[in-house]
C-alpha cells in the first residue's frame, strides 16, 4: 500500500480525536474524476468539507488530513472516525477494481493501528441517511446496492478476510533484527540477530537496523548530516517542537531540505514534511 501525503491547510480544523471507534465509507459523487482533483477542491473551498483520505480511480491514496484529526466529512461522526472518500467511474457509484482493493487494504492499516474490525466500518449512510457511498446503499434507499446489501456485507467480509490472513502471516514472522543499507535491499543484508543489542554492536555505518515490520528502529552515527541527504524519521519520534507525527512518515525515506543546528527540516520532492530533531534522523 502506497499513500501519497498531500495535506490540505483550508478546511481542517488541526483536532485531534480523543479517540477513534470508526472508519467511515464515502463515494465522491462526482464521477471519473481524480483523487487528486479532490482533493484540491477540498483544499480551495468555503464549504466545510474535507476527508482524511481519497482513494483515487487508479488505486492511488491521498492523505488529505493525518488520521489521528478529525476531518468534516461525516457529520456527526467527525469525531470518531477516520474517513475515506472513494473516487467512481459513473453514477452508480460502484468501485473499480483499483479503488476497491485499495480501500480494503486501508482499511485494513486503520483497523490494525486502531484496534477495530469490520464490524467498526461505517457507511456515511449510517449515521445520517445520505445516500453515500451509492455503491454500498440498498437500492430501496436510493443507492445502488441490492436490497440485500450484499456488496456492502461482501466488502465487510473482504476486510476481515484480509485481517485474519495478516494476523497469520503475522505470527508467522521469525521476529529478527536485520542490518541493511535499506529495507528494500535486502542483498545489502549484514546480518540479522534475535537480539537488538547485539544487532546495533554489529550495525556499521551508513546501514540501519531494521525489525521484522521493516521498521528501522537503529543507525550507527555516520558522517555529518547534509543538505540533499536521504534519511528516515526514527519509529515513534516527535516533530522538533514535540508535536506528534502521522504515522506514515516513520515508513517513507526524505530529503534534508535545511539544518539549522539541531533542527532538520526534511520533505520529498522539496515540499516540506516536518522538522525533527537531529537525534531522530537516520541517515540511509
Amino acid at each position: 500500500m502506497n499513500i501519497k501525503n498531500m495535506y490540505i491547510t483550508k478546511n481542517r480544523p488541526y483536532t485531534k480525536r480523543t479517540k477513534t471507534t470508526k472508519i467511515a465509507v464515502h463515494y465522491i459523487g462526482n464521477p471519473n474524476t481524480s483523487a487528486e482533483a479532490n482533493r484540491n477542491y477540498f483544499n480551495h473551498n468555503d464549504n466545510d468539507v474535507s476527508s482524511n483520505y481519497i482513494i483515487g480511480l487508479n488505486g492511488e491514496i491521498i492523505c488529505c488530513i493525518p488520521d489521528e484529526e478529525v476531518a468534516w466529512c461525516t457529520c456527526q461522526a467527525n469525531s470518531c472516525s477516520v474517513s475515506i472518500e472513494n473516487c467512481h467511474p459513473d453514477s452508480t457509484g460502484k468501485l473499480n477494481s483499483k479503488t476497491y482493493g485499495s480501500l480494503v487494504e486501508l482499511c485494513v492499516y486503520l483497523c490494525k493501528k486502531y484496534k477495530l474490525n469490520e464490524n467498526d466500518l461505517i457507511r456515511h449512510y449510517d449515521v445520517t441517511g445520505k445516500v453515500c457511498p451509492k455503491g454500498f446503499v440498498p437500492k430501496n434507499k436510493g443507492g445502488s446496492d441490492d436490497n440485500n446489501n450484499t456488496t456492502w456485507k461482501k466488502f465487510k467480509s473482504d476486510v476481515k478476510a484480509a485481517l485474519n490472513t495478516s494476523a497469520v502471516s503475522s505470527s508467522s514472522v521469525k521476529k529478527l533484527y536485520r542490518i541493511r543499507k535499506s529495507w528494500s535491499d535486502a542483498k545489502s543484508q549484514i546480518g540479522a540477530y534475535s537480539s537488538l543489542d547485539n544487532a546495533k554492536k554489529a550495525c556499521t555505518a551508513g546501514y540501519i537496523v531494521y525489525d521484522w515490520n521493516g521498521k528501522p528502529v537503529y543507525s550507527k552515527s555516520a558522517a555529518a548530516l547534509n543538505k540533499g541527504d536521504k534519511v528516515k524519521v526514527k519509529t515513534g519520534a516527535k516533530d522538533y517542537s514535540g508535536g506528534g507525527l502521522a504515522s506514515f512518515v516513520y515508513k517513507n525515506t526524505y530529503t534534508v531540505l535545511e539544518i539549522s543546528g539541531n533542527r532538520v527540516v526534511i520533505g520529498i520532492n522539496g515540499a516540506v514534511t516536518a522538522a525533527v530533531h537531529k537525534s531522530n534522523i537516520i541517515k540511509v
